[in-house]
């Protein structure tokens, strides 16, 4: 551990060759402030279940009342909510919605997107661009349109006027996740967090906002604790896939903004194979390893059905040999969509039950679709185009 100052230290910094790599550390950090103090852990939404079955594990306890396990969304809106701010958040089709009101009202000021207003998608694109500009902590008045391309100049005037008008009906009663994450950095200097400590679990990286957030934390409570990977490691081989964004952005936040730090290194306990690949994985010189594989065997096929037929036998046979259950078996493929076909007839055919781990989107249900599609046809005010599409969806 290399300390920075012999005051009270507000920012660890944790670093391992994985993200993952740091959780015990910063689980047994968290273990030793245990007692009156109360402890946060921020995860990506994907993880949270991953990071709270661990820490069950960890503690060896049936449940806990000092330590939350959340993510930055919903303690944003537990904050807010708590300082009896009403405002509703926005969901991402309102967004677009209200993007697409705007830039029907405003036809006439645009110099360049006229022709692409009706386009389908466009008002979702424009408020891509606009979460861009947010994400990254930049408001209407500090988009310049003095770059050396006069045509760039004219499309960044028009994305300006709707991406200013889109935060003037943000006025009032409504916002968005960008504005309210806005609004906690505010709110965290309001409140007592003194004897509260902040973990930061999962993150492959941050945005500017979030950044904010971890130095309002840091300056406000018992102390943050962010995991991150990165290649200051020796026995690396393979330095050229970390970016080190996260760590060096902390230690420039922690330099610039007076904050105290540590930096904590987790060394890694995979067994000898595991290691070899972590070392090596898309390295360009490989070492070469006399470690005999115990827990690693590679296959080769020819084709994807192949591959599953081998698969699916491997499975039936360590059933039958280990007395195994279907439970105890993940397939992990780098595509589900060249896989799922072939792999959902053999478990059909073999009587094996089956789920595939993927996500779809809302907009996918025709039921959504249907009042999504009916809204934006009388935002456009009947618009020809809209209403053809609308018909021929529809009718």
């Amino acid at each position: 551990m290399l300390k920075h100052s012999k005051e009270k230290t507000l920012l660890n910094i944790y670093y391992s060759k994985t993200v993952d790599g740091c959780l015990k550390n910063m689980l047994n950090s968290l273990q030793a402030n245990r007692g009156e103090a109360k402890h946060i852990i921020f995860t990506p939404d994907r993880m949270t279940l991953q990071v709270e079955e661990g820490l069950f594990e960890f503690l060896n306890e049936q449940c806990f009342f000092d330590v939350d396990v959340t993510t930055l969304t919903r303690f944003t809106n537990k904050i807010v909510a708590e300082n009896n701010i009403n405002q509703r958040v926005l969901t991402k089709p309102e967004c677009v919605t209200i993007i697409k009101k705007i830039l029907n009202e405003n036809k006439s000021e645009f110099k360049t997107i006229k022709k692409a207003l009706n386009f389908n998608g466009f008002s979702n694109t424009i408020f891509e661009t606009i979460s861009m500009f947010k994400s990254c902590n930049v408001t209407p008045n500090q988009i310049s349109l003095n770059t050396p391309n006069k045509n760039l100049n004219l499309k960044l005037e028009d994305i300006k006027l709707v991406y200013q008008k889109y935060e003037d009906f943000l006025q009032n009663d409504y916002t968005d996740s960008f504005n309210k994450l806005n609004l906690l950095t505010k709110l965290i200097k309001t409140q007592n967090f003194k004897t509260t400590h902040f973990y930061f679990v999962g993150f492959e990286d941050f945005t500017p906002l979030m950044y904010n957030v971890i130095k309002e934390l840091a300056l406000n409570s018992a102390s943050v604790n962010v995991a991150c990977a990165v290649s200051y490691i020796d026995e690396l081989n393979n330095k050229n896939i970390f970016l080190n964004n996260v760590y060096l952005n902390l230690l420039n936040l922690a330099e610039v903004n007076g904050i105290k730090y540590n930096k904590i290194y987790c060394k890694t306990n995979f067994n000898d194979e595991f290691n070899v690949i972590s070392n090596n994985l898309f390295s360009i010189k490989i070492k070469p390893s006399t470690t005999t594989p115990k827990h690693t065997e590679l296959f080769k096929f020819n084709s994807v059905s192949d591959e599953a037929n081998f698969v699916i036998k491997k499975i039936q046979w360590l059933i039958i040999t280990k007395k195994l259950s279907y439970n105890d078996f993940v397939i992990i493929t780098p595509n589900l969509n060249d896989y799922k076909q072939k792999f959902e007839q053999l478990f059909v055919q073999n009587n094996i039950p089956y789920f595939f781990d993927e996500s779809e989107p809302i907009t996918n249900s025709i039921v959504v679709r249907f009042y999504f599609d009916l809204f934006e046809l009388v935002l456009s005010n009947y618009n020809k185009r809209e209403l053809f599409n609308f018909l021929r969806l529809y009718t």
